[in-house]
């Protein structure tokens, strides 16, 4: 921030006489381009981490104090950068390295962030990493190997949600968005269908390499009619269906960008989509685990103006010998009858509104008021 300001009151302090001004917005339109094209083009290219943001802000500070024209304010302001440059150079070096977690396995970047494979410090299970986040792992014993782990472990919230679909709607269709390690293809039978909804090519191409995860290659050997598809899953599944198995008795969605929802996939008109391709009695299950906002009071406020019924379990228990971690899952449907037995589960809590607020649409929604700022 400070060095963004002082940069954009050097550009001030350096603008021409009006007549000049065309020309000097036409550098700046210039620059912008220039800037785009490096974040959005080259620097995926060129890195696998993060770093032409500490780089940029390295070089702001190197380059700033020679900005201005009297060397006196120049030498005076060329110490405290050189310090901020210190600092700026051991940002670089630390998003470079990155966390210690485990033993690399992959790395790269995408659009959509930065990945990477690990083997955990135990060499016990494979692990993804988006970002800070673990976002999925796999036990390397092949007796572990298709227990689903962490947020979808068969204890957890969305544990409980497969368990009672399979007992009311036994190989019915389910769809998912957010591929992650294909961590619960593991609860589809064989010959049931299930789809996962998937943004990024990178995610899809870790998850089917065998030697980093074999949920997906495992459960089509068990028979399952595994699916994926590939772009965005809310516009995806605003497509007409195409046939039955376009229909689904469970929609869970875990699309997370590191640790955030995209917040596209929690607002009125896509939960509208969402049951469009839902069954009648269908349950659409939503994780909405993260450190920075409070998302509980924003699906109450959605399931109550699409009178929905809604609940919501948080799972506190973290058990490292078997695996798992605490989540938070919310299940909504049209009907409480169609929750099945979650609705008389103690657990699962209602979902109440935050009365007065207003709820979130494409057009409006309010991410300061949820921030967890504790």
């Amino acid at each position: 921030f400070l060095g963004a300001m002082s940069c954009h009151g050097e550009l001030a302090k350096d603008r021409p006489r009006p007549r000049h001004l065309t020309e000097f917005y036409l550098w700046i339109s210039l620059g912008g381009v220039l800037g785009g094209l490096w974040n959005a083009l080259l620097a995926p290219l060129l890195f696998t981490s993060v770093a032409e943001y500490p780089i940029a802000i390295a070089l702001c500070c190197v380059f700033l104090p020679f900005t201005n024209p009297d060397r006196s304010q120049r030498l005076f302001r060329f110490l405290p950068g050189l310090l901020a440059a210190g600092i700026g150079a051991f940002l670089v070096v630390s998003t470079l390295k990155g966390p210690v977690r485990g033993r690399p396995l992959h790395k790269e970047r995408s659009f959509f962030g930065v990945l990477r494979v690990e083997v955990d410090l135990d060499g016990t299970h494979h692990q993804l990493m988006h970002g800070s986040t673990l976002h999925g792992k796999q036990a390397l014993s092949p007796e572990m190997r298709d227990v689903p782990l962490m947020y979808y472990h068969p204890s957890g919230p969305i544990g409980q949600v497969f368990e009672d679909l399979a007992k009311r709607h036994p190989r019915a269709p389910v769809a998912v968005i957010g591929l992650g390690t294909g961590t619960l293809s593991t609860y589809a039978a064989p010959l049931q269908s299930m789809t996962f909804y998937e943004i990024d090519p990178a995610i899809v191409r870790i998850a089917e390499e065998p030697g980093y995860f074999t949920y997906l290659r495992d459960a089509r050997a068990r028979g399952v009619d595994l699916r994926i598809v590939l772009g965005d899953g809310r516009l995806k599944l605003a497509l007409p269906p195409q046939g039955p198995k376009d229909l689904y008795a469970v929609m869970a969605v875990d699309a997370f960008s590191s640790d955030n929802i995209p917040i596209h996939l929690i607002t009125k008109e896509a939960i509208e989509i969402y049951l469009r391709r839902l069954l009648p009695d269908g349950v659409l299950a939503l994780h909405i685990s993260n450190r920075y906002l409070r998302l509980r009071p924003v699906l109450g406020d959605l399931a109550r103006s699409l009178g929905l019924a809604a609940r919501v379990r948080d799972d506190v228990v973290l058990d490292d010998k078997i695996g798992k971690v605490g989540s938070t899952w919310v299940v909504m449907a049209r009907t409480d009858e169609a929750l099945g037995a979650l609705r008389g589960d103690p657990r699962w809590v209602a979902l109440p509104p935050d009365q007065g607020k207003r709820v979130w649409t494409d057009d409006f929604s309010d991410l300061l008021g949820v921030f967890r700022w504790h």
